[in-house]
């Protein structure tokens, strides 16, 4: 143990050594294996010494029972050097393996205190008591070392998880927020393009139409407006701090919504109609994001009734004041509808029923519903089409 505390103090002053020249870490790891090379090297040269020269050392023990005073004196001086180098440690500890030393010379000193003081020869009472009294105060630190040490090694454990987790979190929401971007965008582009192409047909011809143009050219620009617009909600939706909300009229949100698919309707050969309830009392949300729920609902819509189907393609959207104080929102069409093992994942992140489908549109929009304050449910019997209504409290936050 004197070794120990010896070789402890050495790596304490390279440590602090290492520390004012600016080379903490590399010094004290070179520090620490000096100690041990030095520690080593003393207890091979000491042993050697008792075990050659033992006639020149002088005799510390009467015979096998009775210690010689100059035993004692030997057993005096460590004993004094322990209480230094544990008030050392008192004064100076500032680390969890500061105050374990401490336990451990606390150990030592009482057991030297018991041996110098109290024990005047070997195997009697008090000599059994010490060893007694060293063996279980090696054992509880040891024991208590081990413990810490494995508490801490659980506690790095735990935050390393929690870094990976938080960094899986991180990416996974980079992920979302570039798919949601790329589902949002696929609609309003795609429609910029169709009627650009339009466009360009309509002034080649001889005379040019010039008020069909002009048409295309006003449809163009609100498609581009209503693109900054879903990049703005889904921005602000992905955002920490407080979304600013406005009063939003459903009824006329449904016909600007139902309006801008109109095209893609007739391309499909889809009846569409929409049935709104007048008495329909205004909301507080976000205007931009409720737009692209309706605007995805509709479009999985048209996307559901691509195949051929013997009783039409068919689309109702329609708006319901209900008696709960909540408004509904509900999209019903004819295709295929969804099956009963899909209808428990189909809100889940990246999960998708559609082959080149992202797995996103369904999440972002319970995501937005839910931040509204509503709920989105989802019907369906497969082979009659499926059913979503969302449900939003028609009260003014």
């Amino acid at each position: 143990m004197a070794f120990y505390i010896l070789a402890f103090g050495i790596t304490r002053f390279s440590d602090g050594y290492a520390y004012l020249i600016g080379e903490r870490r590399t010094l004290t790891r070179s520090a620490i294996y000096w100690s041990v090379t030095f520690v080593i090297g003393l207890v091979c040269a000491l042993t050697w010494i008792v075990t050659a020269h033992d006639v020149a050392l002088p005799a510390l023990f009467v015979d096998q029972i009775h210690v010689t005073p100059l035993g004692s004196h030997v057993t005096s001086i460590i004993f004094v050097v322990s209480v230094a180098a544990l008030a050392a440690l008192w004064l100076r500890g500032k680390s969890v393996l500061d105050l374990w030393l401490t336990v451990a010379v606390c150990a030592l000193v009482a057991e030297l205190g018991i041996t110098a003081f109290i024990i005047v020869s070997r195997f009697s009472l008090g000599f059994y008591t010490q060893r007694g009294f060293s063996m279980a105060a090696s054992t509880i630190v040891l024991s208590a070392l081990l413990a810490e040490a494995m508490v801490l090694y659980a506690r790095l454990a735990n935050a390393i998880v929690l870094l990976q987790r938080e960094r899986a979190t991180k990416l996974l929401n980079v992920t979302a927020a570039v798919g949601a971007l790329t589902h949002q965008m696929r609609q309003p582009l795609t429609g910029i393009g169709t009627r650009a192409s339009a466009a360009r047909r309509f002034l080649a011809q001889m005379p040019p139409d010039i008020d069909r143009v002009q048409r295309i050219h006003d449809d163009i620009v609100r498609a581009t407006s209503q693109t900054n617009e879903a990049i703005e909600s889904i921005r602000t939706l992905f955002k920490d701090a407080d979304q600013p909300q406005s009063a939003i009229n459903l009824n006329e949100l449904i016909v600007e919504c139902f309006q801008s698919l109109q095209q893609e309707f007739d391309e499909h050969g889809i009846a569409a109609r929409i049935d709104l309830d007048p008495s329909l009392p205004l909301i507080a949300g976000h205007r931009g994001q409720l737009r692209e729920v309706v605007l995805n609902l509709l479009q999985n819509a048209i996307e559901a009734m691509e195949a051929p189907s013997n009783g039409g393609r068919n689309l109702r959207l329609e708006t319901k004041r209900q008696d709960q104080g909540e408004v509904t929102i509900s999209v019903q069409d004819t295709g295929p509808g969804i099956e009963q093992q899909s209808m428990t994942r189909i809100f889940d992140a990246f999960v998708s029923t559609k082959d080149k489908g992202t797995g996103l549109g369904l999440a972002l929009s319970r995501m937005i519903v839910e931040f509204h304050g509503g709920r989105i449910i989802a019907h369906s019997d497969p082979g009659s089409g499926a059913r979503f209504q969302i449900v939003l409290p028609s009260k003014m936050r």
